[in-house]
């Protein structure tokens, strides 16, 4: 490509218009040695993917912060639902089932595994605890062998939100109300 530009427009060629072609041959050459040396290339090359990594940053940024808002607002529609959960369920028996938010309810009672619990979940669990086990284990079709060591092994097959269904309403009123209470005294103590 160069050459025949160099051919086509070389002042010799056209000794009629010297001045024009001379032009035109300074403007051919720089761009030949812009293009031969690669650090003006490789700084603009490097701009530019600068620029595309920097929006496509920018997407993923926008993609996580929709994501965190629309997962903060469906637990927040619940009572304090968070992967952190379940630490007094101990308190109320001596093996424990597990509860994992990220994956799929299956039925394994036949596994312990400890559990985390906020406080105000420990309060939904206790409320949870005062109903009849064995109608909500006859309800789901629940086989639990040992139903005096596994009491809570049903709690396997449930994702939290699905038991939350069961907690009484006003349970639920008395933790909002309380999560009121810390946010208004965490204000006071901010201004």
């Amino acid at each position: 490509m160069y050459r025949s530009l160099v051919f086509a427009n070389h002042p010799d060629a056209h000794p009629e218009n010297s001045r024009e072609y001379e032009e035109k041959i300074k403007i051919i050459n720089e761009a030949y040695s812009i293009l031969e040396h690669n650090t003006f290339y490789e700084e603009r090359k490097s701009v530019r993917e600068e620029k595309e990594r920097y929006e496509k940053n920018k997407q993923i940024k926008k993609e996580q912060i929709l994501t965190e808002i629309i997962v903060k607002s469906y637990y927040q529609a619940q009572p304090e639902i968070n992967k952190s959960r379940f630490d007094m369920l101990e308190s109320y028996i001596t093996k424990v089932s597990s509860l994992n938010i990220n994956r799929a309810p299956t039925v394994n009672v036949l596994e312990p595994v400890t559990i985390d619990y906020a406080r105000n979940e420990a309060k939904i669990l206790n409320a949870f605890v005062k109903q009849n086990v064995e109608s909500i284990i006859e309800e789901y079709q629940f086989e639990v062998q040992d139903q005096a060591n596994n009491k809570f092994a049903f709690l396997y097959a449930f994702e939290p939100l699905y038991f939350l269904d069961l907690i009484p309403d006003w349970y639920e009123k008395v933790i909002e109300r309380e999560n009121v209470e810390k946010l208004e005294a965490n204000n006071k103590h901010t201004l």
